[in-house]
């Protein structure tokens, strides 16, 4: 046969593979086509009937010799890409022709029982466990275990065939993660339920010394929350900085999870390192549900992290007015200073939200309240980031000048229109004009 024709043999193998054309195929390879032909991508019609799910025509090339473990340019194979796919007849009669099912793919440092967890195919994963897969993915080269991206996808079905085929569930993947701690990161809270009911450690830290429970907070899965307390997950445990899970439920905004924790003995009034209470975490984070629930369970509304803020402080400055009006009814005080002096409503003026201004004034905030700075509220308001107005000078001013040399020497800037309202309502409730800051 010359060159030619076994060439336009091989390019008509290669397409009718691909098209899943069986008795095509079957009639090209009799005619003499050669069965390990590639494309250009260096593809065999193997490959490309594996991808695509021909198992007929899989069937005739392996009859035929064609080789399982052949890879193309990125070094995928065609159990590789059967297991992609979730082709699990073509996974099957691979492996029955002789396919290695650990042969790991380097580019995705992943072997095919990777690849199929993660695609959540459950009978590829089946069917290489059948066939001698390590469960545990140790010695292929890869950078986390079968289980680990199974409960990291989500794969509840591929969690339980890995865990029937004695996949350890305490292995960690390269950033320290552990299968229950994927799980929770992703808030597969049946994965979970699997990983726990197969006596996993609730208190295996991941990467930053998080616990699952900490994890399950910082997503706010309050299922996953509440399956690891009943499995004996301590709400107590400290993480970095002293932080607690009811510090990173209080931040999630999801108050199912401070509810669960409070429901599991959580104290309230627990601080980090830096002083942070979860109530000052829930107020910043505007979840005015989880700041009732706290100051239900006997939170102390004026609790002061090291730097003076308290959580009226933390609601004010970021303009959650729920959370204000919640903690003034828990009688929270005004007029608790930071350590510069700052009180909540110099936090509300600085950032002009008026609804927190007018609240706090209902509530008898305190206009003359100085910071170390020398500035009250008002100084506030009138301060802003733009590049002042240039105003003319007017005949009187001119006047003024030769008479006093100090005079418009600190002209105050220009208040925006955010701001002007702001003026408008701490006037109003009397703010002295007179006060002059250290400036």
């Amino acid at each position: 046969m010359s060159l030619w024709a076994q060439q336009n043999l091989d390019r008509e193998l290669l397409a009718a593979a691909e098209n899943g054309d069986y008795m095509e195929v079957t009639r090209l390879l009799c005619a003499g086509a050669n069965v390990e032909a590639v494309d250009k991508m260096g593809r065999t019609a193997l490959f490309s009937a594996c991808k695509e799910g021909y198992e007929a025509c899989v069937m005739s090339l392996l009859d035929a010799g064609a080789a399982c473990e052949t890879a193309d340019r990125v070094g995928w194979t065609p159990l590789y890409v059967a297991c992609m796919n979730g082709h699990d007849a073509c996974v099957r009669a691979l492996l029955n022709a002789g396919a290695l099912p650990d042969t790991v793919v380097w580019l995705q440092k992943a072997a095919p029982l990777h690849i199929a967890c993660q695609r959540g195919h459950t009978a590829c994963v089946r069917a290489l466990l059948s066939a001698g897969a390590n469960p545990d993915g140790s010695g292929c080269g890869v950078s986390c275990s079968p289980l680990v991206t199974a409960c990291r996808y989500g794969a509840t079905a591929c969690v339980r065939a890995l865990l029937a085929a004695g996949a350890k569930f305490e292995t960690a993947d390269a950033r320290m993660d552990s299968p229950l701690c994927a799980a929770c990161e992703v808030n597969a809270h049946a994965c979970v339920r699997a990983l726990l009911e197969a006596g996993a450690n609730v208190e295996a830290r991941a990467q930053g010394d998080q616990t699952p429970l900490v994890i399950a907070c910082k997503r706010g899965s309050a299922a996953c929350v509440r399956m690891l307390l009943e499995a004996g997950a301590s709400p107590e445990t400290r993480m970095y900085r002293g932080s607690l899970p009811l510090h990173n439920a209080a931040e999630s905004g999801e108050a199912e999870c401070v509810r669960a924790l409070l429901d599991a003995g959580a104290k309230a009034d627990v601080v980090d390192d830096r002083g942070d209470s979860p109530l000052y975490r829930a107020s910043a984070s505007d979840d005015v549900e989880s700041v009732r629930l706290l100051l239900a369970a006997g939170a102390n509304v004026d609790v002061a992290a090291a730097t003076g803020w308290t959580p009226l402080h933390g609601a004010c400055r970021e303009g959650n007015i729920d959370c204000v009006r919640a903690l003034l009814a828990a009688g929270a005080k005004t007029e608790m200073v930071a350590d510069d002096g700052s009180t909540p409503l110099h936090f509300a003026v600085e950032m002009g939200h008026t609804a927190c201004i007018c609240a706090l004034l209902e509530a008898g905030a305190c206009t003359a309240v100085v910071r170390c700075d020398g500035r009250t509220p008002l100084h506030m308001a009138c301060l802003n980031d733009n590049e002042p107005e240039v105003r003319e000078t007017t005949d009187e001013d001119a006047a003024m000048e030769e008479f006093d040399p100090f005079y418009n020497v600190e002209y105050p800037p220009p208040c925006t229109k955010d701001h002007e309202a702001c003026v408008r309502l701490l006037l109003d409730a009397g703010a002295d004009t007179n006060v002059a800051d250290m400036k």
